[in-house]
Formats: C-alpha cells, sequence, structure tokens
C-alpha cells in the first residue's frame, strides 16, 4: 500500500494552504485526492492521491524541519561548533607524541 492505493482520499483541497495547515489537517485524520500547498518563496506543490498519508506527511514534516533548520542564523554552518584545536585524551596525545 505504499502507493496510496489503499487508502480513501474522499475530497480535494482546492484552495491553497501552508505547510503547517497541511501537516495539522493530515494529522487530524484528512485525506486528499488532491493538495495544494505552498512550500515557500513563492513554489507550490500539487500532491495527488498516489501518495499516502504517512509518506505526504513525513515529506511535509522533513520540509518544514529543514525551513526551520535553515532559517536559523549559523545553524547549518559546522564551523560554528568545531572547537579550534581538538582535545585529547592525554594519553592519546603521549601516543602521538611517541610515535613522532
Amino acid at each position: 500500500m505504499a502507493d496510496g492505493a489503499g487508502y480513501d482520499l474522499p475530497h480535494e483541497a482546492s484552495s491553497l494552504i501552508s505547510v503547517a495547515r497541511a501537516i495539522e489537517l493530515l494529522e487530524a485524520g484528512e485525506t486528499f485526492a488532491k493538495l495544494r500547498v505552498d512550500i515557500g518563496e513563492s513554489y507550490v506543490v500539487e500532491m495527488t492521491g498516489g501518495m499516502s498519508v504517512p509518506d505526504l506527511l513525513q515529506r511535509l514534516r522533513g520540509h518544514a524541519g529543514i525551513v526551520a533548520l535553515a532559517s536559523q542564523p549559523g545553524a547549518c554552518d559546522e564551523r560554528a561548533e568545531a572547537e579550534p584545536t581538538p582535545v585529547l585524551h592525554p594519553k592519546v596525545a603521549d601516543i602521538l607524541d611517541a610515535l613522532a
């Protein structure tokens, strides 16, 4: 049933809704033959009955998570949390010094 064939998709949401609203409706058990979602930056996606509700939720939640992460300054910058020099256990430092 991964293709959504086993799910009942009774109606169509013809109006454009936000990602948050789409997640809210799908979590509440609503199903759609066609769902139009504004994913931001003037992009609209249309999701049809070919996908299962759990698959739709997973994609929408993933998109919302990526947008939230990307909107935080420095959140995607790995160097923001990196130590300037690695911290070594004293015994590891002794071994490395002995190898030199």
